[in-house]
């Protein structure tokens, strides 16, 4: 997902135009949380895209290449673009989903969120590595 939004074009607001590789990604995520279905497969998906979602996240505030502002605009795209369709489909399922839902949204916020929830955006605040 990273390798993604890097091939993005920046924009004049400092933020970027979605790429048609990402625009794809975009839409077949939305696709996919749509679809009604209680199966181990749709626990499945959810579960790599968490795993997506806080791998690039994470990858992002690690990495010396992408500037603060960079990391918060693409981690602000991850959230509202990919996790929130994740979030609201795991909890609209079976009773099953929607603890897995929590665990999702949990997991995701706990990792990926201190920078967002304090507002902090300073090169000594990234994330630390394990």
């Amino acid at each position: 997902m990273l390798e993604l939004l890097d091939a993005c074009e920046g924009d004049q607001s400092g933020g970027f135009i979605e790429s048609q590789e990402i625009l794809l990604l975009r839409q077949n995520v939305l696709l996919g949380c749509t679809q009604d279905s209680e199966n181990n497969q749709d626990r499945q998906y959810f579960e790599i895209l968490h795993r997506a979602i806080v791998g690039a996240t994470v990858k992002v505030w690690e990495s010396e290449e992408h500037s603060v502002e960079q990391a918060s605009v693409y981690t602000e795209w991850i959230f509202d673009r990919i996790a929130s369709a994740l979030w609201a489909a795991a909890s609209r399922n079976p009773k099953a989903n929607r603890e897995l839902a929590l665990q999702l949204f949990s997991g995701t916020a706990s990792t990926c969120s201190s920078e967002r929830r304090f507002g902090v955006k300073s090169e000594e605040k990234r994330f630390m590595k394990p």
